[in-house]
């Protein structure tokens, strides 16, 4: 069982503060999920707010682009087609974690009460990230667009909805060159894109980004349009090299919510009392995700946690509300591609 026995002041110790700085404190899907969070707004402004209670519902309504085959030739009587809309309804999940804390752990202790709190906090949060990007990583999975009409350089193949690129082409003329022509060939032109890629192809972009103008290999040109995330959780046994999902920036977002009651928290509360505090923050390093926290005080027997029989215990529950979102196309498919 977790405890503090290891830390009593019985001796004298230096203590390694790397665990507390950083480390295994930072969160390693932050990028990932910075560039969610941040096309949020303007994907959907002010999804959250819309919300207010867990039993609202939001339908996102979009107003369809219709593409259609000019005749080259005028009439006399005009007829012509009719525009068209579409309602997408937000699905939402939840991640939540309950910490503890032992009063009695930390009065003889060399780690102070205030320091362990702070640190149960993080690790709360990075649990709680590791469960919202599992989510997005499942979420892009079941969401990849199945209608492709990109020809060059590969081919699509319907039955795993992947744009299969040629093994002698992805290395020259370049993965991301070949998913920039891709987008090109589905209507998605002149703008940035994101990709999520796998633990394989990270590196290697990585080592393509640095073969400069003045290397024989260079491949550096195809970065300048592209923002490359590394997904790290995300395997595919069919594609266990490069593998990625791409998207024109600004159509694929997250939405965080909390519920009002930690939004506006009642006043006078107290950690003692049956409810305890209510409180809210914004993530330190992903904008435009925001946490709910609540804090309650009770009484428990600690002694087998190194505490005491009568031990004051502060229970800490971190959590938030995330909902994936996409812009959905005229033919009814998504604007995300895996390649």
């Amino acid at each position: 069982m977790a405890n503090y026995t290891d830390t009593n002041l019985e001796s004298a110790v230096a203590r390694f503060f790397g665990s507390f700085e950083g480390g295994m404190n930072r969160n390693p899907f932050t990028e990932f999920l910075k560039r969610l969070y941040a096309n949020a707004d303007y994907l959907m402004p002010n999804a959250d707010e819309i919300r207010q209670s867990t039993k609202r519902s939001i339908k996102a309504k979009l107003v369809k682009t219709i593409i259609e085959e000019a005749t080259g030739s005028r009439s006399c009587t005009l007829t012509g087609t009719y525009g068209d809309g579409v309602t997408s309804t937000l699905n939402w999940g939840t991640a939540a974690l309950t910490g503890a804390v032992s009063m009695k752990q930390h009065q003889d202790n060399e780690i102070g009460l205030q320091e362990a709190i702070a640190k149960r906090i993080a690790d709360l949060r990075r649990s709680c990230l590791t469960t919202i990007e599992t989510a997005a990583q499942a979420w892009f999975e079941a969401n990849k667009t199945t209608v492709n009409d990109a020809t060059s350089y590969g081919t699509f193949d319907a039955g795993t909805s992947v744009f299969e690129i040629s093994e002698s082409m992805a290395a020259n003329p370049g993965f991301l060159n070949i998913a920039e022509q891709m987008l090109a060939e589905n209507r998605y032109r002149g703008g940035m894109f994101d990709a999520i890629v796998n633990g394989y192809s990270y590196p290697a972009l990585r080592y393509q980004s640095q073969q400069g103008a003045g290397n024989a290999a260079n491949l550096a040109f195809q970065f300048g349009n592209w923002n490359v995330m590394n997904g790290l959780g995300y395997s595919d046994a069919n594609y266990p090299n490069w593998f990625a999902f791409v998207f024109m920036q600004g159509l694929v977002g997250a939405i965080s919510w909390i519920p009002e009651d930690y939004r506006n928290p009642r006043q006078g509360a107290s950690v003692a009392d049956s409810i305890g505090v209510k409180q809210s923050f914004p993530d330190p390093e992903i904008p435009g995700l925001v946490w709910a926290m609540k804090s309650q005080l009770v009484c428990a027997n600690t002694a087998s946690y190194n505490g005491g029989d009568d031990d004051e215990v502060l229970k800490i529950q971190l959590s938030t509300d995330y909902s994936f979102n996409y812009a959905p196309t005229e033919d009814g498919s998504t604007p995300i591609y895996a390649i």
